[in-house]
This record gives C-alpha cells, structure tokens and sequence, in this order.
C-alpha cells in the first residue's frame, strides 16, 4: 500500500514490516480523510431563458449537423418548458428503449399551438402509469414550431 507523502515504501524496501497490514478500517479511515478533505461542491446552476436563447441561438447558426442542431433545440426546450430534469427523458443505455422518450411520445396538435410529450416513467410518477406534459407555443422561443421541424425532418430522413 503507497499513502503519498509516506514513509511506508521506503520501511517496506528496507526489509521491515509494513505497518498498514492487517489494518481492515484503514481504506475507510482514508476515504473519510479525503471526503473531509476535498469539500469542493459543484453549483448547479439552472438553465434561464436566456441562456436558453444563447444556446438556440447558437445551435441555429450551425454547430453540429443540421440534424443534430435541431435535436439538441427541440431537447433543450423541452426539457425546460416541461421542467424535465436529464433523466426523465434520456436514456441511460442505448438499449434502454422501455424508459425512453420515442417520437411516438410526442403529438402535436392539430392548431399547432401546444404538442404533447407522454413520458413512461417520471419522479411525480408514483405508481409508473405515465404522464402527459403539455408545452405550449410562444412567441419567442417557438417550441412547438421546433418539435414540428424536428419530427418532420426525422421523418424525411427515415425515408
């Protein structure tokens, strides 16, 4: 065993005994020395509508593919005008298809003023019966104007 900044390594290559042996509550005790230690904690910040608008914004001027663009708008205002959290409409695999949000999921209206997204599964979803969010049209982030772009240039591209 190598505790940095130790003595240990050099005890061991002269022929003595390694004092940690035999130690079973050792790994814990430096485990709780380094948690105790390292009390950096991340802020998560939320997303704004304007840094909503300055990443739309620049995913429209061209960053990835066109299709790629347009999911990662469709994703990101949906998740922010249905107060999604990642993991309610992501995967965790890519073969975790009985959690995941598919387009069959989302039904835009006939008027195209609002789209439904039915989710199979959700935190204020107890008894796991799914859930339909309904995300309105604005006149300035548009996201049901996006979700109908991406699903008609999915299909398109399905085809």
């Amino acid at each position: 065993m190598y505790i940095a900044g130790s003595t240990i390594p050099l005890l061991m290559r002269a022929g003595l005994n390694d004092p940690t042996a035999g130690t079973e509550r050792l790994p814990y005790i430096m485990r709780g020395i380094k948690k105790s230690q390292n009390n950096v904690s991340r802020n998560r910040l939320p997303i704004t509508s304007e840094v909503l608008k300055r990443l739309c914004n620049l995913l429209s001027t061209g960053v990835f593919s066109p299709f790629m663009d347009l999911m990662l708008q469709c994703a990101f205002m949906t998740a922010f005008f249905g107060f999604l959290r990642c993991g309610e409409f992501t995967c965790k695999t890519k073969d975790d298809y009985l959690n995941c949000v598919i387009i069959d999921d989302v039904e835009i209206s006939l008027l195209h003023d609002r789209f439904v997204l039915k989710l199979k599964t959700s935190k204020t979803d107890p008894f796991r019966l799914g859930v339909e969010i309904t995300i309105n049209e604005n006149d300035i982030f548009r996201p049901v104007h996006i979700m109908n772009k991406y699903l008609k240039y999915k299909h398109s591209w399905e085809l």
